[in-house]
């Protein structure tokens, strides 16, 4: 495993740095929830890392892993919006954690640029009404735009908005990309 973790975090990290930066990363994922503890460069940046570095089962597990973690009402609202954004035909919606993790990796394999792309990390899609405006707080206010939105996120996203900037509004992104990054990295330095 120590060739998956060489320049996990770029080229100037030895193995014993990558080790240490992926235990971090991993505590501060399980030390409560996710969109408090790491941020969404973070969620980003290593869920890109370890996804490059994995076979497709290994990905896939690692997400049922991060999606268990997740309320019923954030994976549903993950499954929701993978059905409704991505370019794959699902022929079933499932918002258990291995189901959503068999979405999650259809759309990781058939989707430009993968999960990453699709939640607006590398520039248009985003997931602005996924989680409503910014200014709604805790879970629930999470949840009320998560399972709608208002006009103006609408608007936003058929407009091709979206990229990083909607993502900082979002946890259930960050929990899902942060936590399937945690759940593949504790793989990685096994």
């Amino acid at each position: 495993m120590d060739s998956l973790l060489s320049g996990l975090f770029g080229d100037k990290d030895d193995v014993t740095q990558s080790r240490g930066r992926a235990q971090d990363f991993i505590n501060r994922y399980d030390d409560g929830p996710p969109h408090e503890n790491i941020t969404d460069e973070e969620a980003l940046n290593n869920y890109q890392a370890v996804a490059s570095r994995l076979s497709p089962q290994e990905l896939e597990d690692s997400a049922a892993e991060a999606y268990a973690r997740m309320s019923p009402d954030e994976r549903e609202a993950m499954a929701r919006f993978l059905n409704e954004r991505s370019n794959v035909q699902f022929d079933q919606v499932s918002h258990d954690p291995r189901g959503l993790a068999q979405m999650t990796s259809r759309v990781q394999s058939q989707q430009p640029d993968g999960l990453a792309g699709l939640l607006g990390g590398l520039g248009g899609g985003g997931l602005g009404g996924l989680v409503g405006g910014g200014n709604s707080g805790g879970m629930g206010g999470m949840l009320s735009g998560v399972l709608g939105g208002d006009d103006n996120d609408r608007n936003r996203q058929r407009q091709g908005g979206g990229g990083l900037g909607d993502m900082l509004q979002n946890p259930i992104a960050r929990a899902a990309l942060g936590g399937i990054a945690a759940m593949a990295m504790r793989k990685i330095i096994r």
